[in-house]
């Protein structure tokens, strides 16, 4: 990491070691644009799909929840992969391994592909 002279830090590093070095409750707002799985190749050893999720947007997610203050929100721009689909986790899941209130689900449409693009949002209690 690194800091910079107007108070600062920018911390370059794998999702999973950094939010560990965060606060907890303080963001208003974390909002994300994760890995889409096999979006991005990041290693021939990539992980199945379903550990995938164990092993990421599980704790992706518990860590948003922990570092967004009360009343804030999550905001998680993730979509459905060759591999499987993510909305069933954003929709069911989240809710019950944090205490994350789903509120709304906003899109925009891709400026050269033209799909719809959602973005799941959540609020802290």
């Amino acid at each position: 990491f690194r800091s910079i002279s107007n108070g600062y830090t920018i911390y370059s590093l794998p999702f999973e070691i950094g939010s560990l070095q965060l606060e907890s409750n303080s963001f208003d707002l974390v909002f994300t644009s994760p890995p889409f799985f096999d979006y991005e190749m990041y290693s021939p050893n990539n992980p199945k799909y379903i550990d995938w999720i164990s092993q990421f947007y599980i704790p992706l997610m518990q860590q948003s929840y922990r570092c967004v203050r009360p009343g804030g929100h999550v905001a998680i721009y993730v979509g459905d992969t060759s591999a499987g689909e993510i909305d069933q986790f954003m929709s069911e899941e989240v809710t019950k391994i944090t205490k994350l209130q789903h509120r709304k689900k906003i899109a925009f449409r891709g400026m050269s592909s033209n799909k719809i693009r959602g973005i799941w949002v959540y609020q802290k209690p």
